[in-house]
Formats: structure tokens, sequence, C-alpha cells
């Protein structure tokens, strides 16, 4: 899914038992988030999918505001059938990828942060409880 007129670049590959998206940009604001999660969450619906794993490659953060805001909007696309694991490429990102997974998670979305891919699939392969 590479759309030159966006800001980022999304692409989905169908892996056994979960859907895979990876995200790249050089940055992004809250509707960009917004658009491209709305992508993400869409594609699950299409699919049928009820796990996904998100791979964030982009070097600059939000701040927590609009973290805070994200996270809130996620809530609002109703993903409560959806589990998601998110992982984020850059290590300077960690204590706010954790706020997000926090705010997410008070607001009813099975969302867990990962700062690798294979700790992220491990934690999505396995059993949920709801």
């Amino acid at each position: 899914m590479t759309d030159p007129t966006k800001p980022y670049e999304l692409t989905f590959e169908k892996r056994q038992n979960y859907l895979y998206a990876r995200i790249t940009a050089d940055e992004t604001n809250v509707p960009t988030s917004v658009e491209y999660w709305q992508a993400i969450i869409d594609k699950c619906r299409e699919l049928k999918v009820k796990r996904f794993l998100v791979e964030q490659v982009i070097p600059i953060a939000l701040s927590s505001t609009d973290t805070f805001m994200l996270a809130t909007e996620i809530a609002a696309m109703q993903p409560d059938d959806i589990k998601i694991a998110f992982t984020d490429a850059f290590e300077q990102h960690y204590d706010q990828n954790k706020f997000g997974e926090l705010a997410a998670g008070n607001r009813g979305v099975l969302y867990k942060f990962f700062t690798t891919v294979p700790e992220a699939e491990d934690w999505l392969l396995q059993p949920t409880s709801h």
C-alpha cells in the first residue's frame, strides 16, 4: 500500500495467525497517525484477523499530549476485538511508547509495546484471556 501522496509508507503482510504492518515515515502527527491506524484496523477487519503486529520506523516521536490524543482516537475506532502488538525501531522512544501502551490500555484497547519484533510475536501468539 504505497501511495506517493501520503507522508508515510504502510505495508501489510499476512502471516500465520496474524497481520503484520510496517509503517515508515520521516515524522508524523496525530491526524496522520490516526489515518494509518484506521487503515491498519480496517485491514484487520477486512481480512477477519484478530491479532496484528505493527512495526513503526519513524525517527521523531509524538509528544506526550499527542500520544495521549492518538491513544484516545485508536480506542474510538473500537479495536476491542483485536490484539495489538507494537514495536518501535528507536530506543529513545521507549518512555513515550510505554505511555501510549498505558493510555490505550486504560481505554480498553488490548495493546502492548515491545522493543523487538520477536518479543511482540511471542506475546501476540499467546492465548488471550478475554
